[in-house]
């Protein structure tokens, strides 16, 4: 968590990336506290009644994440776990997990 911590501090002036709210230790166990956000893409999609984003949606999600990306990226992360349900409806579109995990798919 710590590496997390360093992460999104570094990243706090991005529009992209979810606010860190407070951080710190308590009875030896770290914890974060994160803005709340909307739902997560894989969610929402899910709540469509057709399952799916229009074209005209996907662009629009699409050019944000590319760009909260390449903010990581310029600032020297690599996001290493990529997926919809990493991706949080906000203004604009926040990245809510800072990738560095393991990847393990979209189990909780």
């Amino acid at each position: 968590m710590l590496h997390e911590e360093e992460v999104l501090s570094d990243l706090q002036s991005s529009l992209y990336i979810a606010r860190c709210v407070e951080l710190g230790k308590e009875a030896g166990i770290h914890y974060l506290v994160m803005q709340l956000l909307g739902d997560n893409l894989s969610e929402l999609r899910r709540t469509t009644p057709t399952k799916r984003f229009s074209l005209r949606t996907v662009s629009q999600l699409g050019m944000q994440m590319v760009e909260s990306i390449r903010e990581m990226h310029e600032n020297g992360y690599v996001h290493r776990d990529i997926k919809p349900s990493n991706f949080c409806i906000g203004l604009p579109t926040a990245t809510a997990d800072d990738g560095d995990g393991p990847g393990d798919g979209d189990a909780p």
